[in-house]
């Protein structure tokens, strides 16, 4: 039996000289993953990686199955069983469930010790319940500021900051506890204030309706472009919302709901830009 010392991150992965699963994955498949390749967790519980549990496929298809997955609930009220599951990331999506290979030099046991769990206990979560934030990282310090939008940053003091690509690195992703409590109350402040203000604009039900339908027609487009429904980018829900909130940076989209990380990446930029398109044009109305 081999000892390895193991803790999980923030994240909710287990982590042991690397990310757990991608490890596994590599020594079940004898070869390192690509770099569009991740390790999906078929029941969602990030930390648990029997290899049962366990599907190596391209990362743009694991976003369409997890909207596939969405879309199945609605339909049903609930999610398929984890063997349709299964069938559908084989046929469908191209997976390649870890259970299927020889496993014979992957099957070790893994001991965890107490004093590296970092405080926490290994728990079943998904990536849904980890709140993200967008910053940008001062190239000087590393101190990670968040994007408020387009123009404004929050310090880990909580004071607002005018962007500035000099100073600042391009946007990435942080969680909460990468975080000050400061900063992150400033945001949702912020954030609060803004939903105050859609509110009351919400009579000018004409304008919020335009918008509505320019976002359908790039929605369209995006899906005939893909050979997909239209639904695989964004439901109506999630649209009907982006017309009323009117979200100009990566921080405010990821507050709409049913755009989560990997939506945000492959279809956020476009959204932005037509409500930013928008927005400049009905002013100069």
């Amino acid at each position: 039996m081999m000892s390895v010392k193991r803790y999980l991150n923030s994240a909710g992965y287990v982590v042991i000289s690397e990310l757990e699963h991608r490890y596994i994955a590599k020594q079940v498949l004898g070869r390192e993953l690509k770099s569009n390749e991740i390790v999906h967790h078929v029941n969602g519980k990030k930390s648990d990686n029997d290899i049962r549990n366990l599907c190596v496929m391209d990362s743009e298809k694991h976003e369409f199955f997890h909207s596939w997955l969405e879309w199945k609930k609605e339909k049903s009220g609930s999610y398929p069983s984890i063997n349709d599951q299964k069938r559908v990331l084989v046929s469908e999506y191209g997976g390649l469930l870890l259970e299927s290979f020889e496993i014979d030099k992957c099957q070790q046991n893994f001991i965890v010790e107490e004093d590296e769990v970092q405080n926490t206990q290994l728990h079943d979560t998904t990536f849904d319940d980890l709140e993200i934030f967008i910053v940008r990282r001062n190239k000087k310090t590393n101190k990670a500021f968040i994007e408020f939008d387009e123009r404004v940053l929050i310090s880990p003091e909580g004071k607002e900051i005018e962007i500035d690509s000099e100073r600042f690195a391009d946007p990435e992703e942080a969680f909460e506890i990468d975080l000050t409590d400061e900063q992150i109350a400033v945001y949702r402040n912020k954030i609060n204030n803004t939903n105050i203000d859609v509110l009351k604009n919400q009579k000018d039900e004409e304008f919020h309706k335009m918008l509505f339908n320019e976002l359908r027609q790039l929605r369209k487009e995006i899906a005939d472009d893909l050979e997909i429904p239209a639904y695989l980018v964004f439901n109506n829900k999630t649209l009907v919302e982006m017309s009323m909130i009117m979200p100009v940076s990566e921080s405010l989209m990821m507050q709409i709901s049913g755009v989560g990380p990997y939506k945000f990446k492959m279809y956020g930029s476009f959204f932005i830009d037509a409500i930013k398109n928008f927005k400049k044009n009905r002013s100069a109305a």
